[in-house]
């Protein structure tokens, strides 16, 4: 049904609009689809529906599977270096929100509502060139391990992309000899030990101190390199499978778009 509340809108002919009822729906007529484009257009979106849906249960495996290598290969290694001996913990900032020129542009910007799984490819804000240069954030490449300090703490997510980041979260980057696949999964048994510690207390920010106040095993650079190559294919297929589940709703959102908006063509109800 194509029929929409811009459209009751303009029955009331420059009239306050100021409630609905059962009766402003009673004498309206619509334009409903065929049943065999119903069945067509149906078939159309739980396709792509499918698509995703297999996408994201391979992701789940892929990731069980790399983390079961990280747990068979150092679960038994005991805590002795500091975390940021192996990491590098980096922070972001925000350009200010009152210049439009710094705001609109190519450039991905990072905050903590933009994580959504393994990867984030897609971020709510984006900046321009002179954005991040009044930012002070640096641009961080694909594949930076970003964790959200304040609001809902404790998230964890690659980049998908280059992006800049506010100050609301850390970039995790590996020292050097360190990967950062090796960087995600370290970072995740520090955040489940950060959230042990809190003790049923309120886990509401994570400052740096807390990052170095953690203990990690003194795994190796060779060690780690070794991690890297085994895990590095299956961060790779996790990658291109959120990337086509990026395409693949960017065309469902499009051909739902155009399915309920004035610009479908009548015959297509024929």
């Amino acid at each position: 049904m194509r029929y929409h509340v811009g459209a009751l809108k303009k029955n009331t002919h420059g009239s306050v609009f100021d409630t609905i009822t059962r009766d402003t729906f009673s004498n309206i007529e619509v334009e409903i689809p065929s049943l065999k484009l119903q069945k067509r257009i149906a078939a159309i979106l739980s396709s792509l529906d499918d698509k995703i849906e297999l996408n994201n249960k391979i992701n789940a495996n892929l990731e069980r599977q790399a983390q079961a290598v990280f747990t068979a290969w150092f679960a038994e290694a005991k805590p002795s270096v500091s975390f940021v001996s192996l990491v590098r913990v980096l922070g972001g900032g925000t350009p200010r929100t009152s210049v439009a020129e710094f705001w609109e542009g190519e450039i991905s910007f990072f905050t903590p509502k933009d994580v959504y799984g393994v990867y984030t490819l897609e971020t709510e804000k984006s900046l321009t060139d002179d954005g991040l240069a009044h930012c002070n954030s640096c641009l961080f490449p694909t594949n930076t391990v970003f964790v959200t300090a304040r609001g809902t703490v404790g998230k964890l997510t690659l980049a998908g992309r280059p992006m800049a980041m506010n100050q609301s979260c850390y970039a995790l980057l590996g020292q050097e000899g360190y990967g950062q696949y090796f960087v995600y999964h370290l970072a995740q048994r520090v955040i489940t030990h950060l959230k042990h510690k809190a003790n049923g207390a309120v886990f509401d920010a994570i400052v740096t101190r807390d990052f170095e106040s953690e203990f990690v095993p003194d795994i190796k650079p060779s060690e780690a390199a070794n991690f890297e190559l085994k895990v590095k294919p299956l961060y790779e297929a996790i990658l291109r499978n959120y990337e086509e589940n990026y395409r693949l709703s960017a065309l469902r959102d499009m051909l739902l778009q155009r399915l309920i908006s004035d610009d479908l063509l009548p015959l297509e109800f024929q």
